[in-house]
């Protein structure tokens, strides 16, 4: 039995979570630098991961908190990437801009958040958005091909009953990311 929804895409039973969205945690902070970097900042740049309240997009305001609930002081964004640190990650988007990273992550293979950046606040650098974990794998890729974007692709070669090759080699975007940005943030 093969049953088919909006969200979901079961056969027999079994659930099929590569095409479906999932909050990607951490997952976005080295992207979320990547657009500091693109608007200027160094790795030598501070953040301070103290504590910080946001004016609010909806109805609260935003007070992120480290997952060990200590704070740093001033830490130099590869200090603050190295170590996972929610605070300075939060500051970092907010100097990069929600769009601007939000830009990045499509041109790095992001096809979802579509919202505008508002829907998602500060909070998308620690996964405030949902994700696919194709998309993910893709933007990394990205960042592992030292910026250039390639589509995900399923089938790379069929060989025929004669041995006849037919390859399928995806197009690549180079520069979808500045290379020297890749290079620090996989550095940090």
């Amino acid at each position: 039995t093969r049953t088919k929804g909006p969200t979901r895409n079961v056969l027999d039973g079994h659930v099929h979570g590569t095409p479906r969205d999932r909050q990607p945690g951490s997952a976005l902070k080295p992207f979320t630098y990547l657009s500091a970097l693109e608007q200027g900042m160094t790795p030598a740049s501070v953040l301070w991961d103290v504590p910080t309240e946001f004016p609010p997009f909806g109805p609260k305001s935003y007070k992120p908190l480290n997952y060990n609930g200590r704070w740093n002081g001033p830490v130099r964004i590869r200090t603050a990437l190295a170590n996972s640190l929610n605070m300075p990650a939060v500051k970092a988007l907010k100097y990069a801009g929600i769009q601007n990273t939000l830009d990045l992550l499509h041109r790095a293979g992001i096809t979802g958040l579509q919202n505008p950046p508002g829907y998602y606040g500060l909070a998308l650098t620690l996964g405030g958005g949902e994700v696919t974990p194709l998309d993910l794998t893709t933007a990394y890729n990205t960042m592992a091909s030292g910026g250039t974007y390639y589509a995900p692709m399923a089938i790379l070669k069929i060989v025929d009953s004669r041995g006849n090759v037919r390859e399928f080699r995806p197009e690549p975007h180079p520069n979808a990311i500045n290379s020297d940005h890749v290079a620090i943030v996989t550095d940090m």
